[in-house]
Order: structure tokens, then C-alpha cells, then sequence
């Protein structure tokens, strides 16, 4: 077992998707340099995933967009999304 301790620190990765979401330059400048296992919420994974998915078919963000890429995974709904957008 390891003695490494992991902080999280959510509002900071809320803060990041919302940027990512948000910014398309911002989601190519950085996409090789965060990965889907920088997030300690399963759902900001999952929307991280989501996002890099939509930039390499060249969609541009729409919930709709995102949903597919999600392939029923849980990303916590469309309202917790625009919730992360108004809060950022």
C-alpha cells in the first residue's frame, strides 16, 4: 500500500472544464499535457474525455455534441454542466 496522499481539490477541476469547455484554444494548447487521470471526479474524467473526442472529429462544443461523446456514461447531466458554465 502506498503512503502517497492524493488531494483533490474539485472547484479546481470544475474550474479547469469549464475553461476547456469554454476555450477550444485553450483544449488544444493543453490537450497533451493533462490527461482524463488529472481529475479525481469519475464525472470531470468523463467530460474531459468527451471534450478531447469532440476536438479530434472537429465538433465544436454543444451539449448535444458532448452527450454523444459520452456514450452514456455519467457526466453529471446538462444541468450540472451549465451550472460548472455559470460558476466559471
Amino acid at each position: 500500500m502506498s503512503d502517497r496522499t492524493i488531494l483533490i481539490d474539485l472547484a479546481t477541476e470544475r474550474l479547469v472544464i469549464a475553461t476547456l469547455i469554454k476555450d477550444r484554444r485553450v483544449r488544444r494548447r493543453y490537450a497533451e499535457e493533462i490527461s482524463e487521470d488529472d481529475f479525481g471526479d469519475p464525472k470531470h474524467r468523463v467530460i474531459f474525455t468527451g471534450l478531447q473526442q469532440m476536438d479530434r472529429q472537429g465538433l465544436t462544443w454543444s451539449e448535444d455534441a458532448l452527450a454523444r461523446m459520452c456514450a452514456g456514461k455519467e457526466f453529471g447531466g446538462f444541468a450540472y454542466l451549465r451550472g460548472m458554465l455559470e460558476d466559471f
